[in-house]
C-alpha cells in the first residue's frame, strides 16, 4: 500500500506538475521503492517526472524518427546532381548530423548542419568534402610520431587518473588499436591509396556518412553494421533505471561483442572530442582557439586544452590533434546549455535518463572536474597576442586583462562573464554583417568606432545596450570593466591593419584564381545573377583569406601592432601576423570564418571551393562546374574594390530578409540581438532563490486599445490594480524573515507583518507593497523553497492566491482583484478594477537583475505621468534619444535649437512609447533643451560625461512644479540636508524624520539622493559632500517654464540650469597630450599620468582668451590662471579632448588599366 510520505510527495508533485513547477522526482521516485500497489498511479507520476524543462534556443528534429516530407532537402537547380544522391526518406543516428526543426527559429540554420555549415568539422560538406574527413585520416599519418601513436602513450603514461576514470571510461584499448584492426584485419589487400578512398566514401560519400554521434563516441574505424549495433545499444542503455542496475550492466558488457569497441572506449572517446566542441560552441565568434596552456599538474590537463605549460614552456597536449579543426575558426558564442539541449532534441533516446545526465554533464555542469572557472565560460587562454600573454611578466602586470581574456571568467554577474560575447556582436556589425551583400554601397571598411551612418540607425542604439562600440561605453549603458581603455588601444589598430591584411591576401588569390577562370569576379552590367555569383566568389576568397593569416606560416610581409613586454612594460610594436600558435606574436581574428554564422550569414551562391593543404600550408581551391549555396559573412566595399573595382557600382540580387539574428525574433517578440540572446548565459534563469531588486513595468498606455500594438505579448493577461505603497521584497527561511526595498536596502518590518510572514508554510519569497503598516504581495518568487521565478505568472499567482493566508497585517490576490483574462475580456476587467492597473502578460517570468519589464504594461487612463519611468535623456548626432527603461528600442526625437527656443519637428514613429513620450515632455523637454543649447553630445570615441549632479537636478518632483511655489517635500529635504551637515555623523530614519516636518522615509529614498542625501551602510543617512549647496539651492526652484507643442513651437524660459555663462571648455592643444584615460572614472587613489611639454588655452565667462602665468621655484614649476570665482569653479566646462578620427586603411590599389578582371 502507498505510505502517506508517498502520498505527500505525490500530492506536491501533482501541483508542481499542474502549476509548471519542477518536481522534485528524486525524493518521490525513493518513495516509490518498496511499494508494489501503486496501480495507476505509477503511470501518472512517470508522466509527470517525464516532462521536458524550459524551451531551447535551437528546436531539432528527432534523428530516430521519419522525416517529414517537407524537411526534405532536394536543393536548388544549381544543386541537383549533388543533392540526388542526399534524398534518403528516413535520417537516424548512424550517418545524419542534427537537422532543424520546421519550427526552429533560424529556420533551416544551426551550428551544426550538414547543408548550411558553420562547425568547423563540416567546412565543405555543402559541395560533399566535411573537414573531419581530412582531419581523421590525418590522425593516421606520421608513422609512430601519428597523433593516434601519441593519444596512445598518453594513455599507457596514465594522464587519466583513477579518480577520472569512472567519469571518462577505463578504457582497455586505445583508438590506435581500432585503427590497426580495421586498416589490417578487415582491409589488408587494399593498397594506402585504396583504404583512404574507401574510408573517405565511408565517411562522405554518396550513399553513406559517418554521422555526428558516431563521431563524437570515436567510431570511424568501426563497420557500419557495428556502428548501427552499438547506437541500437545506446538507446537501450538510455531507457534502463541506472548506471548500476543489471540491465545497464549487461548491456554495456554487449557493447564490446556488438560494436568491436568497449563502451569505457566509447565513453573516454566522447569526453575527448565533445570538449573541444563545447569550447568551440561557447568561445566567442570572433576569438580563435586557445593559446596558453593549461596550468593544472594532473593528467586531465591534456584533454581540457589544445596546449600545456610544460618544463620547456608552452606546449601541445597529447589530445592536440581532437582541437585542431577548431582552433582557427571563431566560436558559436552560445552557452553550452544551448549545445547540450540540441544533442537531446536530436538523439532523445539515447540522451535522456541517467545516460544522458553522465554524458551531458560536461555541457549542463560548470564544477564538472573536465571545466574550471576559465573554460567553462569563455574558452581559456584566448588571445590576438599570444607572445605577450604567455610571458612570464604578464602574470601580475596591471595590463594583463588588456592583452588575453580571464578576469571575468569566475564572475557571478552573467553580464560580466558574457563580456567578450557581447565585444564579438560589435565585432560582427563592425565589419557589416548586419548588411546584405547588395548594401554595402558607401559603407567603407570595417568600422573601428560607429560611423556616422550607423550610429543614426535604431541598430546602434540597440547594440550600445549590450556591447563596447570599439570604445569603453558611456552614458546609461556604461559598464567599468578592468583595463578597459587599454583593450581598445591594443585591440583597435591591430584589428583595422587585420582588415587591410585580408584585403591584400584576397586581391592576391583573386589574381591566380583569375588565369584559371577569367569569369570568376567578372561584373556584367544588368547581368543581376552573374554578379551576384561573382559577389559570391569574392566573399569566399575572404574566408579563405582569414584562414591563410589565421594557419598559414607564410605571412612574414603581413605586419601589425602589438603590445610587446620590454623592460618589464608593454609597449606598442610592429610585428609580423603569425597562426594561432601560443609563440605567435599577433594572430588575426576569426572574421569571416565563425560559428555563429547561422545568425549573421547571408546564404550566398559560389563556384569556389576550398579547403586547407597541409602539404603547401595554403588554401587549396576548387572551382565547380555548377555554384553551391553556402553561408557567407558580408565582406566591405574596400575589399571588394580590390578584386574589381566596379563591383559594387552594380546590383545584384537584392536581399530577400535581414539576417536571422535580426529578424527572428524570440518567445518574447524579440530579435537575438535586441534580447541578448547571442550572448545570455543560462545562469540568466538559473534558480539561485536570490532576488535582489523588484521590476516595474517597462510600458506605459494611456488608451487600452495601444495594447495592440505592443510586440512580443501572447494576448493572456494578468490584471490587477496599481500597487501602491514601498515596493519590498521579503523572504522567509526557516524562522528568519529578511526584507529589502525594490533597490535593495534593508527594511524594517513593522511587527505586525513579520508575524503575518512567519506563519506561512515553508520557505517563500514574495514582491510586494509596504503601506500604512500592512504588507500587499503581488509576486511569489520562491515557493516551499523552490526558486519559481521562472514559472509563468498566471502558474505563480494561482499559488499565491490559493495556498497562502491572509490576515489583517498580510494580504495576497484574491480573485476579486486579481484577474486572469484574454484580450477580449480585458478591458471588461479592467473597467471592474478602475484606476490606473498592471497588466502583465500571463506567460512572463520574473526577470531577475532588470529594473523594468518589456512585458508588463502601467494602464493610466488619467494621464499621470508621475507613475512611470523617466526616460535618460541624450544628444546624439543631432537628435534626442530617449531611453526607456526595459525597452531596448528609444525614441528619437527630431528638434533643433535655433538660438533662443528648440523646435520640435517630431517625437517617435506614433507607438504607445512615443505616444508616452509625448505624454512626459515637461519631464525631457528642459534636459533636451539644454543638451541642444550647449550640444552636449555622447557620440565620440571619448565622449564627454554629464556629471551625476546635473543629472540628478531633473527628478520629477522638481520638473513638475511649474507654479514657482516651493513643495513640502522641497523645504524637508533641503531642511534635512542641512540638519545633516551641522552635526559630525549620519543620522538613523526616525532621528531624522522626527526632527523634520512633513519629512518621510519615501521622501528620503526616491528624492533624497537629488540633494545629496544618502544612506550609509549601515542604513543611517549621510550628506553626499560632492553635490554643493548652490546646486540644491536651485533645486528649490522651477528649473524651467515651457512652452511649445509635439508639432513645434520653441522652447523659452529658464534653461540656464547649471550655468548662465558657462566658462569656455578647457582645450589641450597639443595631440601628444590627449589622456588616455577617463578622468571620471578613477578608481580611488588611482592618479593619471602626468602629460609633459602641453600647452594649454583656456577663456573666461566672456569667451575671452586668458593667459596663463608660470611661477618658478626650484625644481617645482605652477601654471596659475585667474582666480575663478566659486560658482565659476564649480560649474567649470568639461575638458574637450580633440580626438582624431580612426583613418580607415586605404584598401583601394592603382585601378589596373583595364576596369576589371578580364
Amino acid at each position: 500500500m502507498p505510505t502517506d510520505e508517498y502520498i505527500r510527495h505525490r500530492t506536491d508533485a501533482m501541483v508542481s506538475f499542474i502549476t509548471n513547477q519542477e518536481i522534485d522526482s528524486k525524493a518521490l521516485l525513493k518513495e516509490m521503492e518498496g511499494i508494489s500497489d501503486l496501480g495507476a498511479l505509477d503511470d501518472v507520476v512517470n508522466t509527470m517526472i517525464n516532462i521536458p524543462a524550459k524551451p531551447a534556443q535551437y528546436k531539432m528534429e528527432d534523428l530516430n524518427a521519419p522525416s517529414p516530407i517537407s524537411n526534405f532537402n532536394f536543393g536548388n537547380e544549381a544543386m541537383d546532381e549533388y543533392s540526388a544522391t542526399q534524398r534518403r526518406l528516413s535520417s537516424d543516428y548512424v550517418q545524419d548530423w542534427p537537422k532543424a526543426h520546421k519550427d526552429n527559429q533560424f529556420g533551416k540554420r544551426h551550428p551544426l548542419s550538414w547543408e548550411l555549415p558553420t562547425c568547423p568539422l563540416l567546412h565543405g560538406s555543402q559541395w560533399g568534402e566535411p573537414a573531419f574527413v581530412d582531419h581523421l585520416l590525418r590522425s593516421i599519418e606520421g608513422g609512430e610520431e601519428s597523433p593516434l601513436q601519441r593519444m596512445k602513450a598518453a594513455e599507457r603514461m596514465g594522464h587519466v587518473e583513477p579518480h577520472m576514470r569512472d567519469i571518462m571510461g577505463h578504457a582497455p584499448e586505445d583508438m590506435h588499436h581500432l585503427y590497426h584492426k580495421d586498416r589490417n584485419e578487415r582491409n589488408p589487400f587494399l593498397t594506402d591509396e585504396e583504404y583512404v578512398s574507401k574510408k573517405k566514401d565511408e565517411w562522405a560519400g554518396q550513399t553513406t556518412r559517418l554521422g555526428l554521434l558516431p563521431f563524437l563516441f570515436g567510431q570511424e574505424w568501426q563497420t557500419m553494421d557495428q556502428k548501427q549495433d552499438f547506437m541500437d545499444l545506446l538507446r537501450m542503455m538510455g531507457s534502463t533505471e541506472n548506471k548500476d542496475h543489471p540491465d545497464a550492466k549487461a548491456i554495456q558488457n554487449e557493447v564490446q561483442a556488438a560494436a568491436g569497441m568497449s563502451w569505457d572506449r566509447a565513453k573516454r572517446s566522447w569526453f575527448e572530442r565533445i570538449l573541444p566542441l563545447a569550447r568551440w560552441w561557447e568561445r566567442p565568434s570572433h576569438r580563435t582557439g586557445p593559446v596558453s596552456g593549461e596550468d593544472s599538474e594532473n593528467g586531465s590537463r591534456h584533454y581540457k586544452s589544445p596546449y600545456i605549460n610544460g618544463e620547456e614552456g608552452v606546449e601541445p597536449s597529447a589530445m592536440h590533434h581532437n582541437w585542431l579543426p577548431y582552433q582557427h575558426w571563431g566560436g558559436v558564442g552560445r552557452d553550452t546549455n544551448s549545445l547540450a539541449d540540441l544533442l537531446q532534441q536530436s538523439y532523445p533516446d539515447a540522451m535522456s535518463g541517467w545516460l544522458g545526465d553522465e554524458l551531458l554533464s560536461v555541457l549542463r555542469d560548470k564544477s564538472h572536474p573536465l571545466n574550471d572557472a576559465e573554460d567553462s565560460y569563455h574558452g581559456s587562454g584566448s588571445t590576438f597576442f599570444p607572445e605577450t600573454a604567455n610571458h612570464e611578466g604578464m602574470k601580475g602586470h596591471p595590463n594583463r586583462y588588456a592583452v588575453s581574456t580571464g578576469w571575468e571568467a569566475g564572475a557571478e554577474n552573467p553580464r560580466v562573464r558574457s563580456l567578450n560575447s557581447r565585444r564579438g556582436m560589435w565585432n560582427s556589425i563592425a565589419n557589416h554583417a548586419h548588411l546584405h551583400p547588395s548594401e554595402i554601397g558607401g559603407q567603407g571598411g570595417r568600422m573601428i568606432v560607429p560611423s556616422e551612418s550607423f550610429a543614426q540607425q535604431p541598430l546602434a542604439n540597440v547594440l550600445h545596450a549590450h556591447s563596447d562600440y570599439g570604445m569603453p561605453r558611456q552614458g546609461r549603458s556604461a559598464e567599468n570593466h578592468p583595463q578597459d581603455r587599454e583593450y581598445h588601444e591594443y585591440h583597435n589598430d591591430h584589428y583595422s591593419k587585420s582588415d587591410a591584411n585580408i584585403g591584400t591576401i584576397m586581391q592576391e588569390m583573386a589574381l591566380k584564381l583569375n588565369e584559371q577562370d577569367p569569369t570568376l569576379f567578372r561584373i556584367n552590367p544588368g547581368d543581376i545573377r552573374g554578379n551576384s555569383l561573382a559577389r559570391g566568389n569574392m566573399q569566399q576568397l575572404a574566408q579563405a583569406a582569414n584562414m591563410m593569416l589565421m594557419r598559414g606560416e607564410n605571412t612574414t610581409e603581413m605586419k601589425t601592432t602589438a603590445p610587446s613586454m620590454i623592460a618589464g612594460g608593454i609597449a606598442a610594436q610592429e610585428v609580423n601576423i603569425g597562426p594561432v600558435h601560443p609563440n605567435s606574436k599577433a594572430i588575426t581574428p576569426s572574421v569571416y570564418l565563425s560559428g555563429d554564422m547561422d545568425a549573421w550569414g547571408h546564404e550566398m551562391d559560389t563556384k569556389i571551393a576550398w579547403k586547407w593543404n597541409y602539404e603547401e600550408n595554403a588554401p587549396e581551391f576548387d572551382i565547380k562546374d555548377k555554384p553551391f549555396r553556402t553561408l557567407q559573412r558580408t565582406v566591405d566595399e574596400n575589399k571588394i574594390a580590390m578584386i574589381n573595382p566596379i563591383a559594387v557600382n552594380h546590383p545584384i540580387a537584392p536581399k530577400e530578409k535581414d539576417i536571422p539574428a535580426i529578424y527572428t525574433t524570440n518567445d518574447d517578440g524579440y530579435s537575438p540581438v535586441v534580447g541578448g540572446d547571442l550572448w545570455k548565459s543560462d545562469d540568466d534563469y538559473k534558480a539561485t532563490g536570490v532576488f535582489k531588486t523588484s521590476i516595474d513595468p517597462a510600458h506605459t498606455i494611456y488608451d487600452l486599445n495601444d495594447v495592440d500594438d505592443l510586440k512580443g505579448f501572447t494576448g493572456d493577461w494578468v490584471v490587477q490594480s496599481r500597487p501602491e505603497g514601498k515596493r519590498t521584497i521579503i523572504s522567509k527561511k526557516g524562522s528568519h524573515i529578511k526584507a529589502h526595498s525594490g533597490d535593495g536596502r534593508s527594511v524594517s518590518l513593522p511587527p505586525d507583518v513579520r508575524e503575518g510572514i512567519r506563519k506561512q508554510s515553508g520557505d517563500c519569497t514574495f514582491d510586494g507593497v509596504l503601506k500604512n503598516k500592512t504588507y500587499r504581495a503581488i509576486d511569489l518568487l520562491v515557493h516551499k523553497g523552490d526558486d519559481i521565478h521562472m514559472d509563468p505568472l498566471e502558474d505563480r499567482l494561482s499559488i499565491l492566491r490559493t495556498l497562502y493566508e491572509t490576515d489583517e497585517a498580510v494580504s495576497f490576490p484574491m480573485p476579486a482583484d486579481c484577474k486572469f483574462t484574454d484580450r477580449e475580456g480585458l478591458k471588461k476587467n479592467v473597467d471592474v478594477l478602475g484606476g490606473e492597473v498592471w497588466l502583465r502578460d500571463a506567460t512572463s517570468t520574473f526577470m531577475k537583475g532588470k529594473e523594468a519589464h518589456h512585458k508588463w504594461v502601467l494602464f493610466a487612463p488619467n494621464g499621470d505621468i508621475t507613475k512611470s519611468s523617466i526616460p535618460y535623456v541624450s544628444h546624439v548626432n543631432g537628435k534626442i534619444v530617449l531611453e526607456y527603461r526595459g525597452l531596448s528600442m528609444p525614441v528619437v526625437v527630431k528638434a533643433e535649437w535655433d538660438g533662443s527656443g528648440l523646435n520640435i519637428e517630431s517625437i517617435g514613429d506614433g507607438s504607445p512609447l512615443s505616444k508616452h513620450a509625448i505624454k512626459q515632455i515637461d519631464l525631457w523637454g528642459p534636459v533636451a533643451a539644454h543638451l541642444c543649447k550647449y550640444d552636449i553630445r555622447e557620440n565620440t570615441p571619448y565622449p564627454p560625461k554629464i556629471d551625476n549632479s546635473f543629472r540628478t537636478i531633473f527628478t520629477r518632483e522638481a520638473v513638475l512644479d511649474t507654479s514657482g511655489k516651493e513643495k513640502p517635500s522641497e523645504i524637508a529635504l533641503r531642511a534635512a540636508r542641512q540638519h545633516i551637515m551641522n552635526g559630525d555623523e549620519s543620522i538613523s530614519t526616525k532621528r531624522l524624520i522626527d526632527h523634520i516636518e512633513n519629512l518621510t522615509e519615501e521622501m528620503l529614498e526616491e528624492i533624497g539622493p537629488s540633494y545629496g542625501i544618502e544612506r550609509t551602510e549601515d542604513g543611517e543617512w549621510t550628506v553626499n559632500e560632492a553635490m554643493d549647496d548652490d546646486i540644491v539651492e536651485r533645486q528649490g526652484s522651477p528649473l524651467a517654464r515651457l512652452s511649445g507643442s509635439v508639432q513645434g513651437g520653441g522652447w523659452s524660459g529658464m534653461l540656464d540650469m547649471v550655468n548662465a555663462n558657462p566658462r569656455g571648455p578647457t582645450q589641450l592643444v597639443d595631440e601628444e597630450a590627449t589622456p588616455f584615460f577617463d578622468p571620471y572614472q578613477q578608481k580611488d587613489g588611482d592618479m593619471p599620468p602626468m602629460p609633459v611639454h602641453i600647452s594649454l588655452q583656456t577663456t573666461d565667462a566672456t569667451g575671452e582668451e586668458v593667459e596663463g602665468e608660470v611661477e618658478v621655484e626650484g625644481a617645482k614649476a605652477t601654471l596659475r590662471y585667474p582666480r575663478k570665482t566659486k560658482t565659476e569653479a564649480e560649474t567649470e566646462g568639461e575638458v574637450v579632448v580633440p580626438v582624431k578620427g580612426e583613418e580607415e586603411e586605404d584598401l583601394s590599389v592603382i585601378p589596373p588599366e583595364e576596369p576589371q578582371m578580364a
